[in-house]
């Protein structure tokens, strides 16, 4: 794993706890095969995750959400 992949992981795992990137990362992933735009991947994944926004936060969900993508990214290179 990159060095940079680890770096996404252990600050989410800081930011919103890992077993929610966990879950989050993977929702990102399946997300990443369907045939929608951007905001469209988005608002599904916040949708599914609203309960997990009441406990952490809207602003660490998209957060975590954000960090996802970006662990993707960093997994093409």
């Amino acid at each position: 794993m990159s060095v940079e992949r680890i770096a996404i992981e252990e600050f989410a795992a800081l930011m919103v706890g890992g077993d929610i990137f966990k879950d989050i990362k993977h929702a990102v992933g399946v997300m990443s095969t369907k045939d929608l735009t951007g905001s469209q991947k988005k608002a599904a994944i916040l949708s599914d995750f609203e309960h997990v926004g009441e406990e952490i936060g809207s602003w660490a969900l998209n957060l975590a959400i954000e960090l996802a993508v970006a662990w993707f990214k960093k997994l093409a290179i």
